[in-house]
């Protein structure tokens, strides 16, 4: 994989059902103070299951940044990710999307 690829820094979380890839996110951290989630999704075959749920709890309570700000980007599953306690913020700023 090329430097700098993003997949390539990032910690990957793969969900299979029968061998085939049905989830995929992604984690970009520096392990000591942040961890940026990025990427979850969920086959559209497998939606509605449960799945994303379940992953992203995973994902948010891994030990590796568990006690790290963690943050995201999303246009959808806001009450999904409320669930965690993840909120907006006027203090976190990005670029424009």
């Amino acid at each position: 994989m090329a430097a700098g690829c993003g997949i390539g820094n990032s910690i990957c979380f793969s969900l299979l059902h029968k061998g085939e890839q049905v989830g995929f996110a992604r984690v970009v951290t520096d392990f000591a103070s942040v961890a940026y989630i990025a990427d979850l999704i969920i086959h559209p075959d497998h939606r509605g299951r449960g799945l994303g749920k379940w992953m992203f709890g995973e994902i948010t309570n891994d030990p590796r940044w568990s006690a790290k700000f963690q943050f995201l980007a999303t246009d959808d599953a806001h009450g999904l990710y409320e669930q965690f306690g993840f909120s907006g913020s006027s203090k976190l700023m990005s670029t424009k999307i």
